[in-house]
């Protein structure tokens, strides 16, 4: 009997984790982690670490933001973003101007 309730109690624990897994986004960001609600059921993008994420990765990742951005939590969205675009920018700026590499001595 007590195989028999450990085998259901198996089934129902990896049929639970698959419904989590088609139903919700396990973002991590750089204080927490966050449960984040699917737009479709499917099992894209079920883990993102976010904390270096730049601007390009979000758009690699449409669904992932657009459930971001629906469950409230767009301001990470516009944060990495920003911050991933103003690091390239400095990046482009300094290398154009030669500096890149160089120390300020």
């Amino acid at each position: 009997m007590k195989y028999l309730f450990l085998l259901f109690f198996g089934i129902a624990l990896g049929a639970g984790g698959m419904w989590a897994g088609y139903n919700y986004h396990v973002v991590r960001t750089g204080e927490e982690f966050l449960f984040v609600g699917k737009a479709s059921p499917t099992l894209r993008d079920l883990y993102a670490d976010v904390r270096d994420w730049n601007a390009r990765d979000w758009s690699d990742h449409a669904v992932l933001t657009k459930s971001m951005v629906d469950s409230g939590h767009g301001e990470l969205v516009v944060k990495e973003a920003a911050t991933g675009v103003l690091g390239d920018l400095f990046r482009l700026g300094g290398a154009a101007l030669g500096a890149e590499g160089t120390s300020t001595r």
